[in-house]
């Protein structure tokens, strides 16, 4: 038995040595230090009996200065009878957030949810229910006058289609309730920042629009509205659309309202995986980037630790959404957004989108007019698609971290091809995958196809699962065509509108589900880099279809592809030719899956390649997975402010001494299958620079045809085989290039 207490007592003074290690981690991070430095307040929600635990506390006091009650000021706990109120939970955080010399935020005055029942169960009259909510604002706000300096006064007054959600105070007042509820907020503290907090508008989407016009209507009325809260609850499994998110930033400030992140968590469903883990701690360091650049002066999450979160409750079977995990240790995502609060301040422009036909983000597909259209049989004619460019899918879009799809091409494998007469698209898609799963309730959840197309700013996403017509619920004028084993799909869609000589907004998908039991699919690869956003309209690339006299003519730009990143990275890799994980880590992997020598351009698997931005250099690396080629060349184009550099490196080779004003080095690997290099482009950092790049491995394939490995789309080749290189086809034609940010 004393052997047993003996055990019990030494774990028990190892868990709490270890919490006072991970404390002392999460102590020395220094958030709030760095915030301050940036002009930005960092804070989080906070129960009152949480102030009771020392190392909650040291944690808090020693990382962020701005504190959030998370329920103590909501209806049911601050005025839980009609004739009384309980201050004691609200006082206590504000007490404490004072003296540790916090600034506070009041949530909040009015709300949907949290309700007590006897406000609930009241029968009001409009009058009567305008006393009860004046009432209510003017004691809460009063009590806490010169104290509370910002206040979330109405929460959630959106619905999801973007008109106001009905409550119990627009059904009792009618929708005025808003701005009645402004106006006696200020009348309480006249120096107090008033603001409208909601989810799910952080994007451009109905939702926000709704709240958009909200907030404008308000403002040209004179009401007193100081800002906007974005709450972002984020679900980890998708990644942001970040450049929609700072669209929407920048409208809203352009109001002349603050905008603050008011209850930031990013959610994770079971045990992450490393990937997940990854794109949690690249989600909150892109958050606190946009905060930043967009001078948005509040970025607070809901919770301090894991400990107390309230996620589990709500999601069930999800967690790790803050950046402090259940022993108070800081998560990669905590480093991540102390690394950010200590670097230069980001640039807006590395979130903005370009929107003139000059800065297309990539080349855009063709699609080939025909006179004799394919028989959609489900049985592909080579001699019926002859005519047709061939594209891969080749984009993982569900790991933005690593877009090289699965290395085998049995797992999952596809190209696609479209033609198009009139107002009708016809494709094929050749797919090939070891395992077919088509089981589960929700059809994105399946093995699937998807096509997105936006024309004249109406878009429109189809989807057939394999082996099916497309998805009814989706009212497509067409049909798609399975084979038997699901490796071939014909499809055809009457878009309604005439396609000749029209550039429209476009993108293809093909889903891969590898487990019947589990709903989780594997990859989604799309042809073009991107974050699984079709669905919400967004992401597309873009398709020129052919003119009535054969010319392909890219018209103004509809597509709002995201650009490829050159992540930042203090400390520069070894160039040894030997691509280390922990010198690259920072970095996003592509594929390089286009052959520009052929309308054949579907490559797949042929290499990858990364880059970081180290101050004024950008440092490559490159991977050749196709082992059946024989390497000729690397090429590299980079052009920024109107400088554009060309480098060659052969095979086991420097670049090549020609380019000798430029510094740069180049280092192959022994076997010559890998390369790392490296580039000053300037003198001065292009850190949150934005620029245009090409990178391509020219090689011979075994029948000694040339072949080209890169990581878009491009025709130059085709039409000037006989060029030797990115430099003479920049004086023919000039090169096609996409757009990269330097971070």
């Amino acid at each position: 038995m004393m052997k047993w207490k003996f055990i019990s007592m030494l774990i028990l003074i190892v868990l709490s040595r270890l919490t006072f290690i991970f404390s002392e981690d999460a102590v020395k991070l220094q958030l709030r230090n760095y915030a301050t430095q940036k002009g930005i307040y960092i804070g989080c929600a906070v129960m009152p009996q949480h102030l009771d635990e020392p190392t909650f506390v040291n944690i808090l006091t020693n990382n962020f200065n701005y504190l959030t009650p998370e329920n103590n000021m909501k209806w049911e706990l601050i005025h839980p009878k009609k004739d009384s109120y309980d201050f004691s939970g609200a006082d206590k955080i504000v007490e404490f957030g004072l003296k540790n010399g916090m600034r506070i935020r009041g949530h909040t005055l009015v709300w949907h949810y949290q309700n007590p029942k006897w406000l609930l169960d009241s029968k009001l009259t409009r009058e009567e229910a305008m006393e009860v909510l004046k009432n209510h604002i003017m004691t809460v706000v009063g009590r806490y006058k010169g104290k509370v300096k910002d206040w979330d006064v109405v929460n959630e007054p959106m619905g999801e289609n973007g008109v106001l959600r009905w409550n119990i105070w627009y059904q009792n007042i009618g929708e005025d309730y808003i701005e009645l509820a402004l106006n006696w907020a200020k009348e309480a503290d006249p120096d107090a920042k008033l603001f409208l907090n909601d989810y799910g508008i952080e994007p451009v989407n109905a939702k926000s629009d709704g709240f958009y016009r909200l907030v404008k209507k308000l403002k040209s009325k004179g009401v007193p509205l100081d800002g906007v809260g974005f709450q972002f609850h984020l679900d980890g499994k998708f990644y942001p659309d970040f450049a929609s998110i700072a669209q929407n930033i920048k409208r809203f400030k352009d109001l002349g309202l603050e905008v603050h992140f008011t209850e930031v968590d990013v959610r994770l469903y079971g045990k992450p995986s490393q990937r997940e883990i990854e794109q949690h701690e690249r989600i909150f360091s892109e958050l606190m980037k946009l905060a930043l650049a967009y001078d948005c002066k509040a970025f607070i999450t809901w919770g301090l630790s894991d400990k107390y979160s309230w996620i589990p409750s709500f999601f069930s079977g999800y967690g790790y959404g803050l950046m402090f995990d259940e022993n108070y240790k800081p998560k990669s995502a905590a480093l991540a957004v102390r690394d950010v609060l200590k670097g230069k301040k980001p640039k807006s422009s590395i979130f903005e989108i370009q929107t003139t036909s000059q800065e297309r983000p990539l080349p855009a597909f063709r699609g080939k007019r025909v006179d004799n259209v394919p028989v959609i049989d489900g049985k592909f004619n080579e001699e019926e698609w002859k005519d047709a460019y061939v594209y891969p899918f080749v984009f993982n879009q569900l790991n933005t971290k690593d877009f090289v799809p699965p290395a085998s091409y049995d797992d999952i494998y596809g190209n696609w091809r479209i033609v198009y007469k009139g107002s009708k698209i016809y494709g094929v898609v050749l797919r090939k995958d070891n395992l077919t799963v088509v089981n589960h309730k929700d059809p994105w959840d399946n093995d699937n196809f998807e096509l997105f197309y936006n024309i004249d700013g109406k878009w429109k996403q189809i989807r057939t699962i394999v082996g099916k017509d497309w998805q009814k619920d989706h009212n497509v004028n067409g049909k798609a065509i399975w084979n038997s084993d699901g490796g071939i799909l014909e499809f055809e869609v009457d878009v309604g509108v005439d396609l000749t000589g029209k550039t429209i907004g476009f993108n293809v998908a093909l889903s891969d589900n590898d487990t019947p039991d589990n709903s989780l699919r594997k990859c989604q690869l799309y042809p073009i880099v991107g974050n699984n956003t079709g669905w919400q309209g967004k992401g597309f690339g873009e398709m020129t279809f052919e003119d009535e006299n054969g010319n392909f003519i890219d018209k103004a730009l509809i597509g709002d592809v995201m650009p490829f990143l050159a992540p930042p990275s203090k400390i520069p890799p070894v160039l040894d030719g030997v691509i280390e994980k922990d010198e690259w880590k920072n970095s996003v992997r592509y594929p390089l899956a286009y052959n520009r020598f052929s309308k054949d351009q579907s490559i797949n698997n042929g290499g990858a390649f990364r880059f970081l931005t180290v101050e004024n250099y950008i440092y490559g690396a490159v991977e050749i997975l196709d082992n059946k080629i024989s390497i000729e060349n690397l090429e590299f184009l980079f052009s920024l402010g109107g400088e554009t550099i060309v480098l060659y490196s052969p095979p086991g080779s420097d670049f090549d001494k020609k380019q000798s004003k430029i510094e740069a080095k180049a280092v192959w690997s022994k076997d010559k299958k890998d390369i790392e290099f490296m580039v000053k482009i300037r003198d001065k950092s292009i850190s949150n620079e934005k620029a245009r790049f090409s990178l391509g491995i020219i090689a011979k394939n075994a029948k000694g045809e040339n072949v080209s490995f890169y990581p878009f789309c491009g025709y130059n080749l085709i039409d000037e085989t006989k060029a030797k290189g990115l430099g003479e086809l920049m004086s023919k034609k000039g090169i096609e290039t996409a757009i990269i940010l330097c971070q």
